[in-house]
């Protein structure tokens, strides 16, 4: 395995990931741009396969509906941008797709909700490798964070020894006040409109947490992101991820950590310097234009 992979627990304004060293984003970040450059000499692009598992409930869906929707939000408003006034300006509404596209990747994405359902998968010839895989878990769902190790990351490590996975937790926005939440929300949705000339009416999310609340009904039923980092660097994960599919924060950095996970894995770079026989290119993908 690649020194790439290496990865230590490093405090965010967001508190929710582990991070790369410097030395190691820096071999990540030419690593990307080496085989960017390859992507684009070819005629076709280069794309990998990424499972998203966990239990029923785990809001593994909604998080890839999730990112579709905020690339087309993204494609939207950079068409609105470059039109000229006056011209007419169609808008196209992207709701679900199973392959996107990250910084020229396209990524095909397959959900599976059971054990059965995920074993099935290297049987399947069209789908028999995979190059990443995502175990989901809700906060507020103590049954499914504990099903991470003690049946998705061995049955992980017995099919797809080599391939790395992430641990994402879902439903973070659970943490924030209701008001707050709902604030997020109507914004996400176009019914406020952001100000970025005044101060947020509310508090980051490290600040809020570090002045948490004494009250025992506040919390208590929830997984904090320190125990979940915890069982992340236990089970030697590639990184650790949180998001909320309400509020979308996390999103992004949840498929920029996948792919740079499936770069820095020896396996995948392998793949990429030989033609992959029975693994034919993904017809349809939702991206940045």
């Amino acid at each position: 395995m690649s020194s790439l992979s290496a990865s230590i627990l490093k405090s965010s304004s967001s508190g929710s990931k582990i991070r790369h060293t410097s030395s190691d984003e820096q071999s990540s970040e030419r690593a990307l741009s080496d085989i960017d450059l390859k992507a684009n000499s070819s005629s076709r692009l280069t794309y990998f396969r990424v499972a998203l598992v966990g239990e029923v409930g785990s809001e593994k869906n909604n998080v890839r509906r999730a990112y579709v929707q905020l690339l087309s939000n993204q494609n939207n408003r950079l068409k609105s941008e470059k039109a000229l006034k006056g011209s007419p300006f169609e808008r196209v509404d992207v709701v679900d797709s199973n392959v996107v596209t990250v910084q020229g990747f396209q990524l095909e994405l397959m959900c599976a909700e059971r054990i059965a359902d995920f074993e099935r998968i290297p049987t399947m010839i069209r789908c028999s490798h995979l190059d990443a895989i995502v175990i989901f878990y809700h906060i507020s769902s103590l049954r499914q964070f504990e099903s991470i190790h003690q049946k998705w990351v061995p049955t992980v490590r017995r099919l797809y020894r080599s391939t790395p996975f992430i641990i994402c937790a879902t439903g973070i926005e659970a943490r924030l006040p209701r008001d707050v939440r709902q604030l997020l929300l109507r914004r996400q949705l176009g019914d406020v409109e952001v100000d970025t000339t005044t101060k947020p009416p509310y508090k980051p999310r490290s600040q809020f947490k570090k002045t948490g609340s004494k009250d025992p009904q506040t919390f208590q039923s929830l997984i904090t992101t320190k125990v979940g980092q915890s069982l992340a660097t236990e089970l030697k994960a590639s990184s650790y991820c949180e998001v909320s599919t309400k509020t979308y924060e996390g999103i992004e950095d949840l498929f920029g950590d996948v792919l740079a996970a499936i770069i820095s894995s020896q396996q995948s770079k392998i793949c990429l310097t030989r033609n992959r026989v029975g693994r034919p290119r993904p017809k349809d993908a939702c991206g940045i234009m």
